[in-house]
């Protein structure tokens, strides 16, 4: 016996719940393949384009990836920072010591450095317009917001919130993957933005 549950009632629910993290896993895996591959067809890459200054894009940091990464991706995965920032416009351009790095301004008063020889770094536009969607996974249920009709964006969920809209930047963290067990989209009507002070300025449609 085992906690009152028999061996086999033990196993059994063992079973289960592995199957289930795996099916989880499996899912959560497809859309990461649709992200990468979208990052690369309609993200811009740093150096060799960067946002205006000031304005807020979602940041993408590929952490030591290179072309042997694809083999060992099953011991190893990609490691991917995701944040919303506005570039700095510092920028440093070392070609002799191989510096290439770029200042971001992250919500409230954090910055971050990016260096495209130790990283690949990417960048993409944040749209107009944004819906809701709501996690019914295991653990806490929340909402977030995201982009179903913008490529690399509708596979991403951000922020944490329950009835209330979020009114800054800052709640555009964490960054959450989508995938379809676990989410749904709320019926209710998208956010429009106009113009983008954080998310001051957003109104129901």
């Amino acid at each position: 016996m085992c906690d009152g549950f028999s061996l086999d009632e033990a196993l059994s629910e063992g079973k289960y719940a592995t199957d289930l993290a795996l099916s989880l896993s499996s899912s959560a895996h497809l859309s990461m393949s649709s992200l990468l591959a979208e990052i690369v067809e309609h993200a811009k890459y740093v150096p060799l384009s960067i946002p205006n200054p000031e304005t807020p894009v979602l940041l993408i940091i590929a952490e030591g990836i290179t072309t042997l990464s694809a083999k060992s991706l099953h011991t190893q995965p990609i490691k991917l920072n995701l944040c919303i920032a506005s570039h700095t416009g510092k920028t440093v351009r070392d070609w002799e010591s191989a510096v290439l790095e770029d200042t971001w301004s992250l919500a409230g008063t954090s910055s971050l450095v990016s260096d495209c020889c130790e990283n690949a770094v990417y960048w993409i536009d944040l749209p107009d317009q944004w819906e809701i969607v709501s996690y019914n996974g295991h653990g806490t249920p929340f909402k977030a917001l995201t982009c179903p009709n913008v490529p690399v964006l509708k596979h991403l969920a951000f922020g944490s919130f329950n009835e209330k809209v979020p009114d800054s930047l800052e709640a555009f963290d964490p960054v959450h993957l989508l995938y379809a067990q676990d989410w749904a989209h709320e019926s209710l009507p998208p956010l429009i933005k106009s113009g983008f002070s954080g998310l001051k300025g957003y109104r129901d449609e």
